[in-house]
């Protein structure tokens, strides 16, 4: 199953490279969710995504969080999906971390994130 293309007609990769344009302080919280975000727009380590740096992320793009259990519900004004996210051990579960790209390229969140 492929994500739909956004809206606007770029590609994920085409937020990846505008993402990439902005140089990060590697000693830098900022740095690690853009490093994160990369990490969530490539597609090619969605295993290895840790949990709270989805969380982090999530909550930097503007998302509110609120906690039923293990079940972590994130919601934005203006985004009509509700995420909700789950951990497996450490790590957020590999098909969440693809909603959550899709939701981030569907409504150009990334361009937010600079």
């Amino acid at each position: 199953m492929s994500l739909p293309a956004p809206a606007s007609g770029r590609t994920c990769s085409q937020h990846l490279e505008k993402v990439r344009a902005v140089p990060a302080n590697s000693n830098d919280n900022q740095s690690v969710r853009k490093q994160v975000l990369l990490q969530v727009l490539q597609g090619t380590a969605d295993t290895n995504i840790r949990f709270d740096d989805l969380r982090s992320l999530l909550a930097t793009l503007g998302f509110s969080e609120r906690v039923r259990g293990s079940h972590h519900i994130f919601a934005r004004p203006g985004v009509a999906e509700i995420l909700n996210v789950q951990p497996r051990g450490s790590f957020a579960k590999p098909y969440q971390v693809k909603q959550v790209r899709g939701v981030i390229v569907r409504y150009k969140l990334a361009e937010g994130a600079q």
